[in-house]
């Protein structure tokens, strides 16, 4: 017995879940990217501040 096709209601069925997936996955990544955008900020922030300090310390010989 061979197997049979599956039907217009199933394959539309599986095309809309597929749609709605997809859906989810690009906010997910639109998510991603936003986080990524503000870490990098804070990234950049904090390696500013460390390098500003670091100028701005006094360089202490040994004795």
């Amino acid at each position: 017995m061979s197997p049979t096709a599956p039907s217009l209601m199933t394959l539309t069925n599986r095309l809309m879940k597929a749609h709605h997936r997809i859906r989810e996955l690009e906010a997910s990544e639109a998510e991603l990217r936003e986080k990524t955008k503000v870490l990098s900020a804070v990234i950049a922030k904090l390696t500013t501040e460390v390098q500003s300090r670091s100028d701005a310390e006094p360089v202490m010989e040994e004795a």
